[in-house]
This record gives C-alpha cells, sequence and structure tokens, in this order.
C-alpha cells in the first residue's frame, strides 16, 4: 500500500510540475510580435501576435498540456495566410510563462480570458475566435463568460477530470491498475493545487459556451475516447460541428489530418467569424 501512495505521490508531481523553457525564436515567414499581459492565474502570460490584415478577425491558438505556442504554429501559418490575426500563447507554468504548477484547466482557464481581453481590448478586434488543444481545449471551456468567444475548436477534450486520470493511468497499468491508481490521483492532486475534482468539469460547462462550438477528436485516441468527445459535442449548445478522425490518436490532429484539418478548421471560421 505504500508502494501505491508513493507512486500516485510521484505522478502527481510529475504531472503538475511546471514546464518553463525558452520556447526560442518565432518563425522568420510571419511578422510575429512579442506580447505579455497579466492574468487571474497570478501569472504573466507570454506569447507571440500576428496579422497582416488590418482589422482582421482574431483566433487566439492555445496548446496542450506540456506544450507551449509553438505546437501551435502550423495552425497559426494556416489561418494567418486564410486572413486571421493570430495570438499564440503559453498557458501559465508552460514555456515562457510564469506560474508554479499545472492544473488542468482550472487555473489556466484565467489565461484564456486574459487574452480574448488582450485581444478585444488592447488589439481591438471585434471578432474573437479561439482553437484548444486538449489542456488548452479544457481551459477555453472553463473560461470567464464575460469575455466572449465567437466560434470555438475543441480539439481532443476531456469531459471530466476524474474520466482524464483514469483514461491516461490506465494507458500504463491496465483498467485494475487505474481503478486502483487513479482516485489517489484525482483525491491527492487537485488538493495539492487547491482545488477539487469536481471543480474540473468541460462536460458540465461547455453548454454555456454562447458561441458555434467544432467539437474534434481521433477514433483511435486512448485519452480522450470518443464517447467522450461525443458526449462533450452533445452538451454543446450549437450551433456546433463534430469531426472524429480516423485513425487518430491524441496527438497533433492538423499533422494527422493535414489538407482535411484546414479545409475544416478554414470552412468553420469563415462561416462563424
Amino acid at each position: 500500500m505504500l508502494l501505491v501512495l508513493l507512486t500516485a505521490w510521484l505522478l502527481v508531481g510529475y504531472l503538475t510540475a511546471p514546464r518553463h523553457h525558452d520556447v526560442g525564436p518565432p518563425p522568420r515567414n510571419m511578422p510575429v510580435q512579442d506580447v505579455a499581459f497579466e492574468s487571474d492565474s497570478g501569472s504573466r502570460i507570454h506569447g507571440w501576435y500576428v496579422t497582416r490584415t488590418e482589422n482582421a478577425p482574431a483566433i487566439l491558438l492555445v496548446h496542450g498540456l506540456h506544450g507551449d505556442r509553438t505546437w501551435m504554429m502550423t495552425r497559426a501559418g494556416i489561418l494567418l495566410n486564410a486572413g486571421y490575426a493570430i495570438l499564440a500563447i503559453d498557458l501559465s507554468a508552460h514555456g515562457e510563462s510564469e506560474g508554479e504548477g499545472i492544473t488542468f484547466g482550472w487555473r489556466e482557464h484565467h489565461d484564456v480570458t486574459a487574452a480574448v481581453r488582450f485581444l478585444r481590448e488592447i488589439k481591438g478586434h471585434e471578432r474573437v475566435g479561439a482553437i484548444g488543444e486538449s489542456l488548452g481545449g479544457a481551459s477555453i471551456v472553463m473560461g470567464d463568460r464575460s469575455q466572449r468567444l465567437d466560434a470555438v475548436v475543441l480539439e481532443m477534450v476531456f469531459r471530466d477530470l476524474d474520466s482524464a486520470v483514469h483514461d491516461r493511468v490506465a494507458r500504463w497499468l491496465g483498467s485494475w491498475g487505474a481503478s486502483i491508481i487513479a482516485p489517489l490521483l484525482t483525491v491527492q492532486g487537485p488538493r495539492r493545487m487547491g482545488f477539487a475534482a469536481d471543480d474540473l468539469r468541460p462536460i458540465e460547462r461547455i453548454g454555456d459556451l454562447d458561441a458555434p462550438v467544432f467539437v474534434m477528436g481521433g477514433d483511435r485516441d486512448a485519452h480522450t475516447p470518443t464517447e467522450d468527445t461525443r458526449a462533450l459535442y452533445e452538451a454543446a449548445r450549437g450551433p456546433k460541428e463534430l469531426w472524429l478522425i480516423p485513425g487518430a490518436i491524441h496527438s497533433n490532429l492538423q499533422a494527422q489530418a493535414r489538407d482535411a484539418y484546414a479545409e475544416r478548421v478554414l470552412a468553420f471560421f469563415a462561416e462563424h467569424l
């Protein structure tokens, strides 16, 4: 039993530890502006802002767990070439943004709210959309509704923290191991970071999004199973779209679907932004 508890403690420490690092230079083919702004998460959020078209609609790009803004730059190039302004950020405790630990969207949702405010109030964009991958998508769903989004793409977003932890642990330890370890993680981890597992349920918040939603995932995703992606889609208010990408796993969906991804995402934003 002591070994089980120690394993859970170490896993929580690994998953929630900050991932601070230098993200390196921006892509040379983009007129990037380094930006930073304060978030109610307690962190100063760093990102890249880029536009080629005055008064263009803006799209916020939010990376997944243990990532940074560079993860989203291929998407940025696609959107920039289509005429959109882009803001790609490092969530708190990731990349160059401050933060003492990762909270799987509970604290990071403040970063999304601050980024939308930056686009609307500082950069003057009237229309703002967002793409969030996994943790980034959960952070968007959990965000403050006072900063309204006009169109949202959610990729591989977990339905609630309990199922997210169980599905991930099951990949390492199987269903039996997950039945023992996962409950310890979902009790211990949030408490160490200052919240409860029930505070983090995107399935219960997505219906509050007053915006068209495009929910997507992979039909071979073991981290966010198709039934969870479908459930998230069903809970959204609409207008809404669902895309389960054949053969895709829990990884960069744009890289896996390529031209089809660009075509469908650009069509979604063209209709709603």
